[in-house]
């Protein structure tokens, strides 16, 4: 964890990845590989540092894109297997794909899980031309995210094929195909794991037979451990038991190959994002003005029921208490979003212009996902070495702002 003195010094606003806690993560995913046998993926859409590239794959065995650029992003950075999902590919993309595969000739194996049968139809017999693993992903049917705009099972849900569909499929459709891919979490517990394994199964049991290898997706909160990040507060601790359990019976009713591909489990608890105080407002209760934006780099905030823990500070929800105390301000970001607000927080402390507020478990869908919205400060990507240095990554300017428009 950073010192109060090294926060004091560091750059705002700046991404900071821990190296430590990053290990740490990897190590416990390893130690689950060797005891299940099965492989797991780092997704690229949660966390894509490429700086960490070789740390991670010492301990994983690739990753999963869901994008060309990902998929480029794996190939040349790091360098292992090679999982393609997307809702959606166009001719360009798999044009873009092939060229790439024939330029780099990646060491390991590629594979693409196509997110619809028409996709397969349309796009399959040249990825099996050029030696590509074939998939599909399907829709396991079983909603277990409470969320709806983070539930790939929702009703009417573009994302896999539908039991029907599969069903409705000529066999010899289907040469080719050699693995079914399901996604159904998000940040979840074993237990949400185990009921859409099952539905998987009730729903697409009878074409494993003829399958090689299946895909779990993401979404497990694997590394939510407090012997791990005692700093996060846990309240409920992942069942690593008992995905353990579901992985060995699974492969012990079906010999195939089994998949996990966590992106926030491979960054949980390794990041924070620091930014200082602007200003500070008396409305009802404190208002704090900070150097970050919720609406540009923490957009989940937004978008989800999620509040990030902040250190030194407990968190007091979204709402503001009837009562609030001395010390308990509502931390805004500083764009023109009028909800740009990250939550109300009590702190240890009163604060003052100038402080460091620093955002918990801020390394997986921050920056990848965060924007440039109001041409508000980027920013920097920093990594705390296990020997207590800190390496600036990546700082951002008015460049990388203008290179985005035109």
């Amino acid at each position: 964890m950073l010192s109060e003195e090294t926060i004091k010094n560091l750059p705002s606003p700046c991404f900071v990845i821990e190296e430590d806690k990053l290990e740490k993560n990897l190590e416990l995913l390893s130690a689950l590989k060797a005891r299940t046998d099965c492989k797991i993926l780092l997704a690229l859409k949660a966390f894509a540092m490429w700086r960490v590239a070789p740390l991670v794959m010492r301990r994983l065995d690739g990753v999963n894109a869901a994008s060309l650029n990902e998929a480029r992003l794996g190939i040349e950075e790091f360098k292992g297997e090679l999982h393609l999902t997307s809702p959606g590919l166009s001719d360009a993309d798999f044009n873009g794909l092939f060229a790439l595969l024939q330029d780099k000739k990646p060491p390991a194996p590629v594979h693409v899980a196509f997110n619809s049968l028409n996709q397969w139809r349309r796009h399959g017999r040249d990825c099996l031309a050029r030696g590509i693993v074939c998939g599909l992903r399907v829709n396991p049917g079983e909603s277990v995210v409470e969320v709806p705009i983070y539930d790939p099972c929702c009703p009417g849900s573009r994302l896999g094929v539908l039991p029907s569909e599969l069903a409705a499929c000529p066999p010899s459709e289907l040469e080719g195909v050699t693995g079914l891919h399901f996604h159904a979490l998000c940040e979840q517990n074993a237990g949400a794991l185990e009921r859409a394994l099952s539905a998987f199964e009730k729903n697409f049991g009878r074409f494993l037979d003829r399958m090689e290898w299946v895909n779990f997706g993401g979404g497990h909160h694997i590394t939510r451990l407090k012997r791990l990040h005692p700093e996060l507060g846990i309240e409920e601790e992942y069942e690593l038991e008992r995905l353990e359990r579901l992985i060995l019976e699974f492969k012990r009713r079906r010999p195939l190959e089994v998949y996990l591909e966590p992106g926030e489990a491979v960054a949980y608890g390794a990041g924070c994002l620091v930014a200082a105080v602007l200003d500070l407002l008396e409305r009802g209760t404190w208002t704090a003005v900070l150097e970050v934006s919720a609406a540009a780099h923490m957009p989940d905030t937004l978008e989800g029921p999620y509040q990030p823990p902040v250190f030194g500070a407990k968190s007091l929800g979204k709402t503001c208490p009837a009562a609030p105390g001395p010390r308990v301000y509502r931390l805004t970001g500083n764009s023109c979003l009028a909800g740009d607000v990250m939550g109300i927080y009590e702190f240890d402390r009163p604060l003052a212009i100038g402080d460091k507020i620093v955002f918990l478990d801020q390394a997986h869908y921050t920056m990848v996902k965060q924007n440039s919205f109001n041409g508000v400060r980027t920013p920097a990507i920093l990594l705390l070495k296990k020997d207590g240095a800190v390496e600036t990554v990546r700082e951002f300017g008015y460049e990388d702002f203008r290179g985005r428009l035109s």
